[in-house]
């Protein structure tokens, strides 16, 4: 996947367990990407949700109009103290997609199910794959996946300033074989 980065594109590494750790702060540096990632080590119990919040205090700082995440993990969280909830209403506001790899072949039951409703809620994809070897293809179609998105933009009709989510539903009318995934909605602004 860091092979695919362009130039402009900036990526970050963080590494969780029971401790979440910023190991490559935000850069376009391919080989210091690539040297973080390589570190990277799960021991023990998962602290997913946690390290999604993190994510997303380093995403905050970034000047970019459209950001996504790719989590890589079991699913399982056994050591947040932070809620999937959270972490989706999180996503919405900071209008990121969120791409998941669950690795393994016992990948299941609540695990399986957070991942997909995280990429779901968010406009990603989740990805279940149980060898590593599996892992160079699924970041290639990610990859092309986000070079390849069409972004939408319209004016709500409710203009109402109340901060509250918006649902929205995107449908194509034209006949073809065409993939449509979007975030599920949006909060409106609070400022008039």
């Amino acid at each position: 996947f860091v092979d695919a980065l362009t130039d402009a594109d900036q990526a970050f590494v963080i590494d969780f367990d029971e401790q979440v750790t910023l190991r490559q702060a935000a850069t376009s540096d391919r080989k210091e990407l690539c040297v973080s990632i390589k570190g990277t080590r799960a021991v023990g119990g998962t602290s997913l949700y946690d390290a999604v919040h993190a994510a997303f205090r380093v995403i905050r700082k970034l000047p970019y109009d459209r950001a996504a995440f790719i989590i890589l993990s079991d699913g399982d969280d056994t050591e947040s103290k932070v809620t999937l909830d959270r972490i989706i209403d999180e996503a919405k506001r900071n209008e990121v997609s969120i791409y998941a790899i669950a690795l393994g072949a016992g990948v299941g039951g609540t695990g399986r199910s957070a991942l997909s409703h995280l990429a779901e809620e968010t406009g990603g994809r989740a990805y279940f794959v149980s060898k590593v070897e599996e892992l160079a293809e699924t970041y290639e179609a990610i990859a092309a996946e986000l070079r390849g998105l069409y972004q939408l933009v319209y004016t709500s009709s409710h203009i109402a300033p109340d901060g509250k989510f918006r649902r929205i539903g995107v449908k194509i009318v034209r006949d073809g074989k065409f993939d449509v995934r979007h975030r599920s909605g949006y909060f409106a602004t609070t400022e008039p």
